[in-house]
């Protein structure tokens, strides 16, 4: 399976909330603060779930 298809298959076991804080960041390219202030959330949940996320993602490139 290429990294692509693994990437997705991967986002499947992230939770909603989880994805949207990922894509914030990690595709629009915000700034923790940036994404905290838009949903509302803290900077330290901002960071959990993107330490989540990466983590869910690392294990299924594995």
């Amino acid at each position: 399976m290429n990294n692509i298809a693994v990437f997705i298959v991967g986002c499947i076991f992230i939770g909603e909330r989880c994805q949207e804080v990922f894509y914030e960041n990690k595709i629009l390219g915000l700034k923790y603060n940036e994404v905290a202030e838009k949903l509302q959330i803290s900077i330290k949940t901002v960071e959990d779930h993107i330490s989540r996320a990466l983590g869910i993602l690392k294990t299924c490139m594995n």
